[in-house]
């Protein structure tokens, strides 16, 4: 099993700046991207398998690929919750109900 930090050091190995510059047509941020391919992602998440508290580590960096790899670590269930708290958010509709749910993933 990959820990977060060498998960880190991979994503910084396979740094390419100039696919990196190539992202800001598509509106993505410059200072958090590492210009890896969706492939090499789906590389990487194979090899690790499904991991909840590393996908939430993963999405914690700010990284845009590595929030890529996150949403490629968590189960499908684990994704209607994720879901679900960012509709709740999203609408400041943050409710006990809502909570609940999300909680129970």
């Amino acid at each position: 099993m990959a820990t977060y930090e060498e998960i880190m050091i991979e994503l910084e190995r396979l740094y390419n700046p100039e696919a990196a510059r190539g992202m800001a047509r598509f509106g993505i941020c410059l200072n958090n991207t590492f210009g890896i391919s969706t492939p090499n992602l789906s590389r990487i998440a194979k090899n690790i398998g499904k991991d909840h508290l590393l996908a939430q580590n993963l999405w914690g960096s700010g990284i845009h690929e590595a929030r890529i790899l996150a949403a490629f670590l968590v189960t499908e269930n684990q994704m209607i919750g994720i879901k679900i708290l960012q509709k709740c958010v999203f609408n400041n509709k943050l409710n006990f109900q809502s909570f609940f749910i999300i909680s129970i993933y």
